[in-house]
């Protein structure tokens, strides 16, 4: 078994489901900054474990905030 915190994050798109592309560039820019999450069409999963500080936790929101305010 194993405990940590997920974020999920669903995006508005008109393709749906696992062919969805809207998350190629928002993956690709997280992971310039050097945070990796998992894309499932237009989903993200970050995921963090039990040892993930707060501010960490913070810090991976915030890059990911000011991605999708780039896109706008």
């Amino acid at each position: 078994m194993a405990l940590g915190t997920v974020f999920v994050l669903e995006l508005d798109s008109d393709d749906k489901g696992y062919n969805a592309t809207i998350t190629q560039n928002i993956v690709s820019n997280l992971k310039k900054n050097g945070i990796y999450v998992r894309p499932l069409g237009n989903v993200i999963y970050l995921l963090a474990s039990p040892i993930t500080t707060f501010s960490e936790c913070n810090f991976q929101l915030e890059i990911l905030f000011q991605i999708l305010s780039l896109k706008k």
